[in-house]
């Protein structure tokens, strides 16, 4: 990789993407190991499957105490999206067709949500009422899936993603920078070297 401004940018946020992935995934299986049914008779991390466990897969604080979360579907070819208030109650739910990984908030109204969809990384902007503004896919001709999400200047948003497209051999490191309406602003791959 050539050492540029840009090139060592794009290093660091890979490094915090990474980091904030890491942190998210470990806060996620504190929650899900704390959380019991509430009185309000809404239990996020139960369900009817067939090993006895419903997965949430990420969740996000909204600004009245509440939370988003994602909990994909046993296939895991659909996640829901459930807005919680503070005392645990749903308001708002919305399904994606696609597996979410991870959410974050983005801007002052609104989160985004990455994962993937047949082989291509998904993005989802939520508002932070619940509800799906909207959801986009990127890729190439291989298997891409998005792993984090992460604020940008402007309302933008940092997608970080593996990619076996883009004449790769293996999984490679993409950084996508999108704009509020899902536009590409700018993306690269970083080559990651074989074992």
């Amino acid at each position: 990789m050539v050492n540029t401004p840009l090139s060592r940018q794009f290093f660091a946020i890979v490094v915090v993407c990474l980091g904030v992935a890491i942190g998210a995934s470990t806060a996620v299986a504190e929650q899900s190991q704390a959380s019991a049914p509430t009185e309000h008779g809404t239990d996020i991390y139960s369900s009817e499957s067939s090993d006895g466990l419903q997965q949430v897969r990420d969740i996000a604080p909204a600004p009245d105490g509440g939370v988003i979360a994602l909990r994909p579907d046993s296939a895991e070819k659909e996640t829901t999206i459930l807005r919680l208030d503070a005392d645990n109650n749903i308001i708002e739910e919305s399904t994606v067709p696609a597996r979410l990984l991870s959410i974050s908030r983005v801007d002052n109204d609104s989160y985004a949500a990455t994962g993937i969809r047949g082989d291509n990384v998904v993005v989802s902007r939520i508002h932070e009422d619940g509800w799906v503004d909207w959801t986009e896919q990127y890729g190439g001709n291989e298997t891409d899936w998005g792993t984090d999400v992460v604020s940008a200047p402007y309302g933008d948003t940092y997608v970080l993603a593996t990619t076996e497209s883009f004449e790769t051999n293996n999984s490679d490191t993409w950084v996508l920078r999108l704009d509020e309406d899902g536009e590409v602003r700018c993306d690269t791959v970083v080559k990651n070297k074989k074992w």
